[in-house]
């Protein structure tokens, strides 16, 4: 976090917060079919899904500052006697050097973007796992529903045919959709060989191996719109195979519930050279929470690091509800910066003009 020598802090106080959604992850731009546009869904480090566990709620923030969330668990493995060895856990991507996805397409993702699962070399049969993904959810922060958005699925591993053993398959079905082909990511040696694909065009896309090499397997990403629910299944043949997804919305939240109300104007004044801040309390009613800034034309979400925005005269550090005003150590301007927060309440984004700093 940037301090400066002197510091004053403005602090807003609403409760216990929830707990803060992870980022979805944006690939560099012109990495990957939209690239830029995709959030792709961050699982968080020490993610960990195992057959027989609960459904495990998934909750990302996209850069618009809509809120992503669905649940997902183990459906099956068959065999069943391969359960023990199963486990499902996120993942950094690439998630090897062979794996197209974060190589050669998608590039510069961070967090964790990915999950993926083995089973055991001992079994020596091919073994196949189901996952589910349920109650997809696209919102504002106080709970209005966004149904235009795509949902992407990605194989960021490699679908091999096996020496000696069945091929495997990445596979995805969507309860309400259609799936297309978004892009065939070049494998790593430029080739674009790989699995055959089908289903393209229906409720159910299959990625059969029938390459051998991991360098020259190609890869996928595949979309449908405004899923309910998503059904994976992975055969893995001594190997492993994985999922990343990813979300793309077509449009900006704030302007669909701004009521155009600051319920509080806050000032922090420059006084020969000494700022002071102004604590106040808030109370929310419904979302409980603060969402973001908006500071010129853009949006800044609370993601669960410190955001730090250059002001006219000045750096604004931010973190969850707080924030932290540095000081001007040289003589005071004559201007004023203003930033909003979006926060919730009575079941409608609001404006809240937290922090008004003059400069004089």
């Amino acid at each position: 976090m940037h301090v400066s020598n002197t510091v004053s802090t403005f602090l807003v106080r609403h409760g216990t917060p929830a707990t803060t959604p992870l980022a979805a992850q944006y690939a560099a731009f012109g990495s990957g079919t939209n690239a830029a546009e995709i959030g792709w869904i961050n699982f968080g480090t020490g993610f960990s899904l195992v057959p027989g566990q609960g459904p495990v709620r998934v909750t990302n923030t996209l850069r618009n500052g809509l809120l992503v969330s669905f649940d997902v668990q183990v459906l099956g493995v068959v065999p069943v006697e391969a359960s023990p060895s199963v486990s499902y856990i996120s993942s950094t991507v690439p998630i090897y050097q062979a794996a197209p996805f974060g190589n050669t397409a998608y590039t510069g993702l961070g967090g964790y973007p990915a999950i993926y699962t083995t089973a055991s070399a001992t079994l020596q049969t091919p073994v196949t796992t189901t996952l589910l993904i349920n109650n997809i959810s696209v919102r504002t922060c106080c709970g209005t529903a966004i149904t235009n958005y795509l949902f992407y699925a990605a194989d960021p591993e490699t679908t091999n045919a096996l020496l000696g053993g069945t091929p495997e398959v990445w596979q995805v079905e969507a309860m309400n959709g259609i799936w297309s082909l978004t892009t065939q990511m070049r494998s790593v040696s430029g080739a674009l060989t790989g699995p055959t694909v089908t289903g393209t065009g229906t409720g159910t896309v299959t990625l059969t191996g029938t390459t051998t090499a991991n360098d020259t397997t190609s890869s996928y990403v595949f979309s449908t719109r405004s899923p309910q629910s998503i059904v994976t299944t992975a055969t893995v043949n001594d190997g492993a195979q994985g999922f990343a997804f990813g979300i793309q919305t077509f449009m900006n939240p704030t302007p669909t519930c701004r009521d155009n109300k600051k319920l509080k104007t806050n000032p922090v004044e420059c006084v020969n050279k000494i700022k002071t801040g102004i604590e106040t309390n808030f109370d929310y009613c419904s979302c409980d929470k603060l969402v973001g800034i908006v500071y010129g034309p853009n949006f800044y979400p609370f993601d669960g690091k410190v955001l730090t925005i250059v002001g006219a005269a000045g750096v604004y550090d931010w973190h969850g509800t707080y924030v932290n005003v540095s000081e001007v150590t040289s003589d005071c301007l004559e201007h004023e910066d203003s930033f909003l927060l979006v926060i919730c309440k009575d079941n409608k984004v609001v404006f809240e003009n937290a922090v008004f700093i003059n400069y004089r």
